[in-house]
């Protein structure tokens, strides 16, 4: 073999033992580096697209929160703190003298509670016109408190002109002081 290519081996033994040793050095680990930075990328947009999904079900669930608010707001206007007849007296008067009708009798009856709300039957006898009467219906579910209208007796002896009576029973409720 001749002194030249003895050369060129060596230097191309060189060069490989060059490049096995960049290869080892150099390039494998920054290759090992890449692949554990590609694995903690994956890691991290996996936990980037869970904190999205929670933030999601969080905004949800603020929406969810202040819907319940509004609708606890709305029933505690509709439901007043304690149950004061002489107020309920002026809401049912209210209600007659909007619809045009007179109540003859106005007698509380026992009142009862159930899961925190109270109800307490009012027996009304009231005189009127057929349409005073759906117009105090109207009326009386139109005001702020929360009635409800049970037991109702018409008197459709119209014989004395245009006026009928009826006999009712209204439920008016408020909040159990007791709950």
């Amino acid at each position: 073999m001749s002194k030249q290519t003895q050369v060129l081996i060596g230097i191309g033994a060189g060069i490989l033992m060059l490049a096995g040793v960049f290869t080892w050095f150099v390039y494998m680990p920054k290759l090992r580096q890449v692949k554990s930075l590609r694995i903690t990328l994956q890691n991290e947009r996996d936990r980037l697209a869970e904190a999205q999904q929670k933030a999601k079900e969080e905004d949800t669930l603020d929406r969810r929160s202040a819907d319940v608010r509004r609708a606890l707001d709305y029933v505690y206007r509709r439901l007043p703190a304690k149950g004061n007849i002489r107020d309920v007296i002026d809401e049912v008067s209210r209600a007659t003298g909007r619809a045009g009708i007179s109540y003859t009798s106005f007698v509380p009856q026992k009142a009862s509670s159930t899961g925190g709300v109270a109800d307490t039957p009012i027996l009304v006898t009231i005189q009127g016109t057929y349409h005073g009467f759906g117009t105090f219906l109207t009326e009386l579910s139109a005001q702020p408190r929360v009635f409800t209208v049970s037991d109702v007796a018409l008197n459709s002896d119209f014989s004395t002109g245009n006026t009928m009576g009826a006999s009712i029973v209204i439920h008016a409720y408020h909040m159990d002081s007791g709950s």
